[in-house]
């Protein structure tokens, strides 16, 4: 049952107050007569409610709304990451890791691949290779990020992931179109992941 309200007119007796019929369980409306006049008066939880829920849409931003233009993600870190790739010999599917350090939008670090590559002809291969890391990543709330990886045993060859770095999610979105096996062997194909932080 809605509360009621009465509000006696100046002069006059106080006259009975009418309630709204509402199916609305959170509002109280109360109909206050004076005169001939009727006024509806809404008090609703949603003055409570608004205040709450603005607060969670800005706390929603994440850490994207404290990075400024000119400053640097921390992304320093181990990841890791399902590699797929395909080109006309073949697929490759595989994992691949990444250990980041990092100093303002320099980036350093360890890097290993294994997987295994589906030859058209019918073949499967062993394919993996390890060895080191140098990178960058941009300034600003939604970077880009590019890791070039060169393998330890071979010094002469290396091939650069290019991509950006979700903030929300701790992730870095890469791709790249070349791999080298431990043998030193390069294979040109299209290959990306997504670099989840352990």
């Amino acid at each position: 049952m809605p509360a009621v309200l009465a509000i006696r007119p100046s002069g006059g007796m106080a006259r009975p107050a009418v309630p709204f019929p509402t199916s609305d369980p959170r509002s109280t409306r109360v109909a206050v007569t004076k005169g001939p006049l009727m006024l509806p008066m809404i008090h609703s939880r949603s003055r409570w409610l608004l205040p709450g829920i603005a607060a969670l849409l800005v706390g929603c931003g994440g850490e994207d709304s404290v990075i400024g233009p000119d400053e640097f993600h921390p992304i320093g870190g181990s990841y890791t990451g399902g590699l797929e790739g395909t080109s006309s010999d073949g697929e490759f599917s595989g994992a691949i890791f990444f250990t980041l350090s990092q100093s303002q939008g320099s980036l350093t670090g360890t890097y290993y691949v294994t997987g295994d590559l589906y030859h058209n002809s019918g073949g499967k291969y062993f394919w993996g290779s390890d060895g080191t890391v140098e990178g960058s990543i941009a300034p600003g709330p939604r970077p880009d990020v590019s890791l070039t990886v060169t393998p330890d045993t071979c010094p002469d060859q290396s091939w650069t992931y290019a991509g950006s770095y979700d903030a929300g999610r701790s992730q870095i979105s890469i791709s790249a179109d070349v791999l080298v096996r431990f043998t030193c062997v390069s294979l040109p194909m299209s290959h990306s992941t997504v670099l989840t932080r352990d």
